[in-house]
């Protein structure tokens, strides 16, 4: 073949044509690799979605049941004691589990274990009002066992909070408050004249309500018979309860009315106001003989005995 003959512009377009069909099989085939994987994440990342869904409305129908509705699960271990000592009934009291904590002699809570065995002695052990954070105690924990520190749990309280119609139980808010209610009870306490390590349960309760410092867990304690319904605190109260107080005036009228006749036998002139003011006199200093008490109670036990006082 002559070499002159040989058309290069068109064994070149041949050769282009070639090529370019081999170029596009070869991006086709990368085009269809290139969706597979695309199509593998997709089903991955579809998959973790799901899965995460799941997980997170499970949680999400866990926290709003024990925001609603708490179990104390842990009062069935505390109360199966006679006794509290002074700290772990301050942080019962306060829907803590006390176990949860590392308490110092002085009742300040220390951040963790490690600080407790510390032999340096420096504020930075401890967690106190001054030093409140969301990470102080990791650890704790409530009666109901709710996990504080959980970060599931802080995601579900962002994610519901304009859900429920009460404010959620943030992790963060809630942990603070409990921490300083423990803190402001254990102030209280510490300003009245408690000498004793241990005290009984209901002595604890007693003084709670007494300060009107209202377990959360209390209802819940009734209502499942842990501690009596009808528990009210032993405040001393210097009248007697309505019933005992009608019977009180009733036996001091009819002893007033017997003193009276007695006394009328020696000087028929005597009255009763006379009377009153000379027991008033003679037993001047001692509770319950004042003129107003005396006349207003014995008074009162006249009426009730139907008693018709002399002109």
């Amino acid at each position: 073949m002559d070499v002159e003959q040989i058309d290069v512009a068109k064994i070149s377009e041949v050769f282009a044509k070639k090529k370019h069909q081999e170029i596009l099989a070869e991006i086709e085939y990368e085009k269809s690799e290139l969706e597979k994987t695309l199509s593998r994440i997709d089903n991955s990342w579809r998959e973790r979605l799901n899965n995460e869904t799941r997980d997170f409305e499970i949680c999400l129908r866990s926290t709003i049941k024990k925001i609603k509705r708490p179990v104390f699960s842990k009062l069935f271990y505390w109360l199966a004691y006679d006794t509290w000592d002074v700290f772990s009934g301050l942080a019962i009291l306060n829907n803590i589990e006390p176990r949860s904590l590392c308490f110092d002699e002085n009742g300040n809570i220390y951040k963790n274990e490690d600080a407790r065995n510390r032999k340096e002695k420096t504020k930075k052990r401890f967690v106190r009002a001054s030093n409140y954070r969301a990470d102080s105690i990791p650890h704790l924990r409530t009666l109901d066992d709710f996990r504080l520190s959980s970060r599931t749990l802080d995601t579900v309280f962002h994610e519901i909070s304009n859900i429920l119609t009460q404010f959620p139980r943030n992790t963060n808010i809630y942990q603070t408050r409990l921490l300083h209610s423990y803190y402001v009870t254990l102030d209280i306490w510490r300003s009245g004249n408690h000498t004793e390590d241990r005290y009984p349960v209901k002595y604890f309760i007693d003084w709670a309500i007494k300060k009107r410092i209202i377990p959360e867990w209390l209802d819940w304690a009734k209502e499942n018979g842990l501690i009596d319904d009808d528990n009210k605190p032993e405040i001393e109260d210097r009248e007697p309860a309505r019933k005992s107080r009608t019977s009180f005036q009733n036996v001091m009228a009819a002893l007033f009315n017997e003193l009276l006749e007695s006394k009328k036998k020696e000087n028929p002139k005597i009255t009763k106001t006379e009377l009153i003011c000379e027991l008033a006199h003679n037993y001047s200093g001692y509770t319950g003989f004042s003129k107003s008490f005396l006349k207003q109670n014995i008074t009162q036990g006249q009426q009730n005995l139907g008693y018709v006082e002399e002109k």
